[in-house]
């Protein structure tokens, strides 16, 4: 069978589907655990991180590291085990190619044609790697979270924020901040100046933890090596578990922000509390959404797309825009809604596992 026919277009590095490990089912919950544990656990070793506000620029450079190391650490032994999984069941030619697709790290593979019976020496070629998987991947859940977010972009589109041609905004000292803590506009025809203050917010500490470290460290721990180990257990774990169980892991690991937050910051306890709580609450919610683009498209590109999105944007706030533009309340209401609907209408469509050339973890 060639590797295109067996995964619906995409040329895989690998010339089957993945085949069932059968790993125990106490492995998952354990496995979940340590890592998640050892993601946060690891933060708190160092003396910085323990004392001092996680904005202060000692701890985001210590969090950069530690985080990094602890997801190196947490990859490498997931790969450990879906290769002793895998055992003598795959040629140890394409064993690599096949655990990094397990783990949703399909690359552009050259495999020999006497191990995927293919005409083709070489496959996939880079160009047809990229307009199967990688871009779809990317563009697909990148549209689909944008629809979501319907309502933020207008409010940001209201603000001059966006990196569009007409107003935008300028950062100057004593005027009114809007409701996400950004001052008022003023006018400027520069799309380029807009899309260069985006970008400023990415060449720094901030924008480095915020949108490129953080995003793909968790993606890597939380949905990689948690989904693909725990997809792999007998008995098999249904969708449902998948998709709505295992980010609760996700959720959990950001609950230490109440210690952050409490007894670094000084924070009331209620204060800390609550924002523990939301934090848990939307970070689940974004697993779940994460969760399904993983499965669907069985690769991270998606959920880190997505997740990157996210932390730009922020969290929505509508009441606080509505406040701040109460001549456009109604419309600023009404974009929110037609984002969850436009969302909602689309969410199994777009993430079609054919529009990826397949994925390994949605059978169809």
């Amino acid at each position: 069978m060639s590797s295109s026919s067996a995964h619906g277009g995409l040329p895989l590095p690998i010339p089957a589907p993945s085949p069932s490990l059968n790993l125990p089912a106490w492995l998952p919950p354990l496995h979940a655990s340590a890592l998640t544990l050892g993601y946060v656990g690891a933060f708190y070793l160092s003396p910085t991180i323990r004392r001092l506000p996680k904005d202060d620029v000692r701890v985001m450079r210590s969090r950069l590291k530690v985080a990094s190391i602890a997801t190196a650490l947490g990859v490498a032994g997931t790969g450990l085990v879906l290769w002793r999984g895998l055992g003598e069941k795959v040629h140890p030619i394409i064993r690599l190619p096949q655990v990094l697709l397990m783990l949703g790290l399909p690359l552009p593979y050259s495999v020999p044609t006497a191990l995927t019976s293919s005409w083709l020496p070489l496959k996939p070629g880079l160009w047809e790697f990229l307009s199967s998987h990688l871009l779809p991947a990317i563009l697909y859940p990148l549209s689909l979270t944008a629809s979501l977010f319907l309502g933020p972009l207008y409010v940001e589109w209201l603000e001059g924020t966006l990196p569009l041609p007409g107003w935008a905004s300028r950062h100057v000292p004593g005027e009114k901040s809007n409701s996400k803590g950004r001052n008022a506009p003023s006018a400027t025809p520069s799309a380029w100046g807009k899309a260069k203050a985006w970008l400023k917010d990415w060449c720094n500490l901030h924008g480095l933890r915020n949108f490129v470290v953080g995003p793909t460290t968790e993606e890597l721990i939380w949905r990689s090596c948690i989904l693909s180990v725990s997809y792999h257990s007998v008995p098999r774990p249904s969708y449902a578990w998948l998709i709505f169980g295992t980010p609760l892991y996700f959720g959990l690991a950001h609950l230490h922000h109440f210690y952050q937050s409490y007894y670094l910051e000084k924070r009331g306890i209620k204060f800390a509390a609550l924002q523990a709580g939301v934090q848990f609450a939307y970070t689940t919610l974004f697993g779940w959404y994460a969760n399904w683009l993983w499965l669907r498209t069985g690769s991270m590109i998606g959920p880190l797309a997505a997740h990157v999105f996210c932390n730009v944007m922020g969290l929505p706030n509508p009441w606080g825009a509505a406040r701040d533009h109460p001549e456009r309340k109604r419309a600023i209401f009404a974009a929110h809604i037609a984002g969850i609907g436009l969302f909602a209408a689309n969410v199994v469509s777009m993430t079609r596992p054919e529009l990826f050339g397949g994925s390994l973890y949605w059978r169809q």
